[in-house]
């Protein structure tokens, strides 16, 4: 019985050496993963950015927003490409206003500016009263992730940027519920005391 001890392991170091580079392996892969897990955890616990004064300055102030104006602000990108959206973004326009958000409206700048009087221009869209948008200041869309669905919607607090776009039209429940989860996280963000 005592001889079966050293056979036996003369028999498994082969297979335990085959292994080891296996075991390793797998060990650096899930010591990885759970890396990559927190950081992915953190990055969803704190989803807000914080503005340089030459962004906001460049992008939002020379258009008539004034940073001394405390109220929460939407920035929506519209392409004419979207016609639904177009039809309903007054309504979440009006609904994000009356919530107390100023809103500011940029037109997807891919999109030629004769696509974009042609669809104003149209019989549905003849009513139309938000506010005319206009193309971006250049370099104002740039490290904002791509932008393929329409409205495409920022909110800040102050220069607080909420990292998490909002995309498409939604009933003004969701609207009023998706601003409001986003202006909370802001302001946590802002002053974690509140």
């Amino acid at each position: 019985m005592q001889a079966l001890g050293p056979f036996f392991c003369r028999m498994m170091l082969p297979v335990v050496r085959s292994l080891l580079p296996l075991v390793l392996l797998t060990s650096i892969v899930l010591s990885g993963c759970a890396s990559f897990e927190t950081g992915a955890a953190q990055r969803v616990l704190s989803p807000v950015e914080v503005l340089d004064d030459g962004w906001f300055e460049h992008c939002i102030t020379q258009h008539g927003d004034s940073t001394a104006d405390q109220r929460p602000l939407l920035v929506v990108v519209l392409s004419p490409r979207m016609a639904n959206s177009l039809l309903e973004w007054p309504r979440m326009q009006r609904e994000a206003s009356d919530s107390g958000f100023r809103v500011q409206a940029w037109l997807d700048s891919r999109t030629p500016d004769a696509e974009w009087l042609a669809v104003l221009a149209s019989p549905p869209m003849q009513d139309w009263q938000v506010q005319r948008p206009y193309r971006p200041p250049a370099g104002c869309l740039t490290g904002w992730s791509a932008i393929n669905h329409f409205p495409y919607v920022r909110v800040f607090l102050g220069k607080h940027l909420h990292a998490w776009p909002i995309w498409g039209v939604m009933p003004g429940e969701a609207w009023q519920a998706v601003l409001g989860d986003r202006l909370d996280t802001l302001k946590t963000a802002v002053s974690p005391s509140l």
